[in-house]
């Protein structure tokens, strides 16, 4: 049995690394977050951040070489940013008794890449959505639409003024977007759409260990709707069968090692599930599963069974600021445009007890955004008076 894992460097302080380091602070482990420049994460009382002098191994290596030279230490990236850091210097990371939570090189490469995602899914057999060249697409005739346009990597840490994602339901349209991505260079990634009412949206938590064992948690990405194409807001946990086969057939297939989030959407009328993409890392809603009793770091550890806690589906997942937006905001509101009633909206308050940013054992995060929002809705006011 590998040795008990005590340390975990944690590379990168979004939102997501706080979930991280908050479960990581619950479990007993030791948490070092680095980065080279602040994020929400950076005040959490779950992990000690250190601010690197540069995003590079160089300073990686000097930010954390007065660790226990004998400690097992997991290392596990935040982002697709970091995912890149750590495909390029997995040898420097992995040395000594370091751990990877990561899968391979050429499987980050896949999962991070939209349009290689389908194409290996395809040559899996993994139901997906139809993948399409740009020329392809274009040639298209109208009963194949609509189409769903995304940038093939994902944009956060260089923003282009594209949507995450958007369905296309002519070739006029298409034409426009495809003129937007050339001219910001961004390759696009075009596929079928899935979109349809009452399509239903699952995050599948997984981790899947060195002997290729897989363990899942489902949850459901409740708000916003699916016609959104946005991250979730409100997420409870689910059961679909289907959903979690698939996504623990992927993992299988990709020789995944480590914790991911597989998305996974469903048909309403045929039930048939279809792969959109894996997350080769932990996402922004890791605090659930484990809230629920379904401890992923400890499987991928190999811990033995005795440690896990009896599964409790009671609670949900709430990013409060965003979910006032999906529900409340004018246009597309789903409370404004009747999409949902009122009383399931104070009904998904009460169940919510695990956040993006609160929590009452560690308020920091959620004071220091307020603070910094705050500041600069000050300032902004203040250029324009």
């Amino acid at each position: 049995m590998p040795r008990a894992v005590r340390t975990l460097i944690l590379l990168g302080s979004s939102l997501t690394a706080l979930a991280v380091a908050r479960v990581a602070h619950r479990r007993g482990l030791r948490c070092v977050m680095l980065d080279n420049t602040p994020g929400p994460a950076a005040a959490t009382r779950g992990a000690t951040f250190r601010r690197l002098r540069n995003a590079d191994m160089a300073s990686v290596t000097e930010s954390t070489r007065d660790l226990p030279q004998d400690d097992t230490v997991a290392v596990v990236a935040d982002s697709d940013r970091w995912l890149r850091f750590v495909s390029a210097h997995r040898a420097e990371l992995s040395a000594g008794n370091r751990r990877v939570l990561h899968p391979s090189s050429a499987a980050i490469e896949t999962c991070l890449d939209k349009s290689a995602f389908l194409r290996w899914c395809e040559q899996h057999e993994l139901a997906a959505p139809r993948w399409y060249e740009p020329h392809e697409a274009e040639a298209l005739d109208a009963s194949a639409y609509p189409l769903m346009l995304r940038p093939e990597w994902t944009q956060h840490s260089t923003p282009t003024g594209l949507p995450k994602a958007i369905e296309i339901r002519e070739a006029s349209q298409l034409r426009y977007w495809l003129d937007r991505y050339r001219a910001v260079a961004v390759t696009p990634s075009i596929c079928t759409s899935l979109l349809r009412p009452g399509l239903r949206q699952f995050s599948v938590g997984a981790a899947r260990d060195a002997k290729g064992r897989v363990r899942t948690f489902l949850a459901e990405k409740v708000r916003p709707q699916a016609e959104q194409c946005a991250g979730g807001t409100f997420v409870r946990p689910a059961v679909h069968p289907a959903a979690e086969q698939l996504a623990a057939r992927a993992l299988d297939a990709i020789e995944f090692f480590g914790v991911a989030e597989v998305e996974v959407l469903v048909d309403p009328e045929t039930q048939a599930a279809h792969l959109i993409e894996i997350n080769a890392r932990p996402w922004l809603q890791y605090g659930l599963p484990y809230a629920c009793g379904c401890d992923l770091f400890g499987h991928v550890f190999e811990e033995p069974a005795e440690n896990a806690r009896a599964a409790d589906r009671s609670h949900a997942w709430l990013y409060f600021s965003s979910d006032l937006y999906a529900c409340f905001a004018r246009d597309t509101g789903l409370l404004t445009q009747s999409k949902i009633g009122f009383a399931e909206y104070l009904s998904s308050l009460v169940r919510a007890d695990v956040y993006a940013t609160w929590d009452w054992r560690d308020p920091l995060p959620l004071l220091a955004s307020a603070s910094q929002t705050a500041s600069g809705w000050i300032k902004q006011r203040l250029r324009r008076s």
